[in-house]
């Protein structure tokens, strides 16, 4: 949930004891509104995608530096973590950990130690890469 709402997804309002989680874009994040109508078309129009899914979907897209090796790689695949982390200024652990997710979700693909964008195929995912690649601030 954290993650969510750091994106600009969800709003938490205490209640008692509980907190409550709400969507809500946060119109300071680009991206939001437009995510979370994708998010909501699958979920009402679609009846072959399950929650499960679409977070998993999603979460490829929660942090900032996924986003940018995403934006990377898309327009300069394939690449090598050493070449990642000079155009990014990451750490290399920090690139390791991020690439690690985005190939376990189909985004990213690696082949002997050169990591490449993978198109999706789903139009789901489709549509949120659209959302990522067309955002303005991530």
């Amino acid at each position: 949930l954290r993650a969510l709402q750091s994106r600009g997804l969800i709003s938490a309002r205490r209640v008692s004891r509980w907190v409550l989680y709400f969507p809500s874009p946060d119109p300071l994040v680009d991206s939001a509104k437009h995510f979370l109508k994708a998010v909501s078309k699958a979920l009402h129009d679609d009846e072959t995608y399950n929650i499960m899914d679409i977070e998993r979907a999603c979460t490829a897209y929660t942090h900032v530096r996924r986003i940018a090796i995403i934006r990377l790689l898309y327009y300069s695949s394939p690449m090598s973590i050493s070449s990642i982390e000079t155009a990014t200024g990451y750490s290399f652990q920090a690139i390791k950990r991020h690439l690690a997710k985005l190939v376990d979700r189909q985004i990213v693909s690696e082949n002997e130690g050169a990591y490449s964008f993978c198109e999706p195929k789903d139009p789901f995912q489709k549509q949120l890469l659209r959302i990522i690649l067309n955002a303005q601030t991530a």
